[in-house]
């Protein structure tokens, strides 16, 4: 599907598209609650779920995915499963970032390369954008790598392990808000002690040397911690509006989106009813 940043449909911009390619157009050239509800549609055309063979769709956390109560009605009516990407997971978890974009990107770019070399002094506009992708999409598309691309990302054939443990290292950073309760404390108490008189001997009591080993038993966190970010940047990392881990589907959360429906559209009317 391609979103086209215009108001008014023009079918000249498919022209050479893949094929089964269609296309939706917003002016801002952005996905959104209503072009995602017609990408899922045709989803579901084509992976034909039924009652007795589900379909599992794994999406992020954009808005246009878990704010959408038409979404989930949608999917649960058509014996969809919708499962959301935890937060900051995609560029491991998402097969399409793993193994197909990149690749694309660089299909795409050569293929405008040869186009503008064999047409010069001309630039690319929106009515190459189909032919040109359809170039790069042909020679990416393939069976191997959707299939690896599912297979790195560890979904299937499933397997739990597929990341080592100093992938999650940086998670240490985000964890909690930065605790330095005990740090002031400690900087007052070295500041009280500061400001009093010295009651320390003049002379230092002599120590004896003490044996010393090679080996220490200190771990390296210990010495060097991971870098924590501060409490403030937490929170506003907290409060971006994307989706955590969830199955959009479940009672529960089609509950709350209709809870936050209600919410909305009180507020929309009592709007209506101050201004006249």
């Amino acid at each position: 599907m391609f979103v086209f940043p215009r108001k008014k449909e023009n079918p000249l911009l498919m022209d050479d598209g893949p094929p089964g390619s269609f296309a939706v157009y917003h002016e801002s050239g952005w996905i959104n609650k209503e072009t995602f509800l017609v990408w899922f549609q045709k989803f579901i055309e084509h992976s034909n779920p039924r009652p007795k063979k589900p379909v599992l769709l794994i999406i992020d956390g954009h808005n246009s995915h878990i704010k959408s109560l038409e979404l989930v009605n949608l999917a649960r009516t058509n014996n969809v499963v919708l499962l959301c990407f935890s937060r900051h997971t995609t560029h491991r978890l998402q097969p399409l970032d793993v193994s197909f974009m990149a690749p694309l990107s660089n299909f795409y770019e050569q293929e405008t390369r040869k186009w503008l070399m064999n047409h010069p002094g001309r630039c690319v506009t929106i009515y190459q954008v189909g032919k040109l992708f359809k170039a790069a999409f042909s020679r990416e598309a393939t069976v191997q790598t959707a299939v690896k691309g599912f297979e790195k990302t560890g979904i299937y054939p499933f397997n739990r392990d597929v990341f080592p443990e100093y992938l999650f290292v940086p998670s240490e950073a985000m964890e909690k808000p930065l605790d330095n309760t005990s740090e002031l404390k400690q900087a007052s108490c070295n500041e009280d002690v500061a400001h009093q008189p010295s009651t320390y001997p003049k002379t230092m009591p002599k120590v004896e040397p003490q044996p010393c080993s090679s080996t220490f038993n200190i771990s390296l966190a210990v010495v060097l911690p991971f870098p924590r970010e501060t409490e403030g940047i937490i929170k506003r990392v907290n409060d971006k509006k994307r989706g955590d881990t969830a199955i959009l589907t479940s009672s529960p959360y089609k509950a709350e989106l209709d809870t936050t429906e209600r919410e909305k559209s009180g507020k929309k009317n009592k709007m209506k009813r101050d201004l006249f």
